[in-house]
């Protein structure tokens, strides 16, 4: 890990305090995008770095140097088992920072790293202001996320992302990981998704084609298609069931303002959408994370034409 460096810096942020803020460099070795963390303190001294972060970084580093890389709209569970190979390598006294109690970063929730790329939104309102902390781009943020996340980010990441940006007001999605919040999802019960995708063992899930847009525009819905990513639609169409055929966005479209947002209630065990206005302005057109054809009310499907209904969500 000679190449490797991990920048470490204490700055005053707006609505969130004292934050530590890792910015590596050194990556690119390895064909990774450069990573930027922003981390809530709690440490009201803020005499101690928080160690676990630069441990994730050198793991992210020792992956990616066999092939294994984070990219955008990607997440890495934190590794428990090297956590004292690398308080090894880099402390001299690595048994203080040794964590035995396989808790990350003082909530035994915190499970993983969300990744994402900075939007203009966040450049603008977040970014600009630490100067030249934040490197070049492209870089990817990572964000902390909670184990009952985690399935969200594997089967619907773009859902995860704008529900997280919901729930703390910041749009498309938050990027300095407060510690110890409560998980804007718990378990996946009764949803589309349990029957669109393998939630156990995550062996089929809804086709995530980058580069689609989903706009609903009063009554009409507009799906834009980059023509590069034709072959993989088709193939999504050919392996699809057939009587239902989906598939979700992969980014961000930043040309709206709101977007339809899935909410649990508060026993956690049901769902519900709604509409999100980030801006604080009613908009016409509004974003959405999948759709889903449902053909399952034809009466002879090899005679008659695929007239489907239509759902998002």
């Amino acid at each position: 890990m000679a190449n490797l460096r991990v920048n470490v810096t204490l700055k005053e942020i707006n609505n969130f305090g004292k934050c530590w803020i890792y910015v590596t460099n050194g990556m690119c070795v390895n064909a990774q995008d450069e990573l930027v963390f922003l981390l809530k303190s709690f440490d009201s001294d803020n005499k101690h770095v928080p160690r676990q972060v630069i441990y994730h970084i050198m793991d992210i580093y020792e992956k990616s140097s066999k092939g294994y890389r984070v990219s955008y709209m990607n997440h890495m569970l934190y590794n428990y088992d090297n956590e004292k190979l690398y308080a090894e390598i880099l402390d001299k006294n690595p048994q203080s920072f040794i964590n035995s109690s396989n808790t990350l970063l003082n909530n035994k929730n915190n499970s993983a790293f969300f990744y994402f790329r900075p939007t203009k939104m966040h450049i603008e309102i977040n970014l600009r202001n630490l100067g030249k902390i934040v490197p070049q781009e492209p870089y990817l943020i990572g964000y902390l996320i909670q184990k009952w996340e985690v399935p969200w980010a594997k089967l619907l990441p773009l859902r995860l992302m704008l529900r997280l940006g919901e729930q703390f007001e910041s749009y498309p999605c938050p990027i300095v990981s407060d510690y110890d919040r409560k998980p804007v999802y718990g378990e996946i019960g009764h949803s589309i998704m349990s029957l669109l995708s393998d939630i156990r063992n995550f062996q089929y899930t809804i086709p995530q084609i980058d580069g689609i847009n989903i706009i609903l525009d009063g009554l009409n819905t507009l799906i834009s298609i980059p023509e590069s990513q034709y072959d993989l639609l088709m193939k999504s169409m050919l392996t699809s069931n057939d009587y239902v055929f989906c598939f979700a966005s992969l980014q961000i479209n930043e040309h709206v303002r709101s977007y339809l947002i899935a909410a649990e209630n508060e026993n956690l065990d049901s769902y519900s959408s709604k509409k999100v206005n980030f801006n604080g302005k009613e908009s016409q057109k509004t974003g959405a994370c999948f759709v889903v054809f449902n053909g399952a009310f034809k009466k002879t499907p090899l005679k008659m034409p695929n007239r489907p209904w239509l759902k998002t969500g």
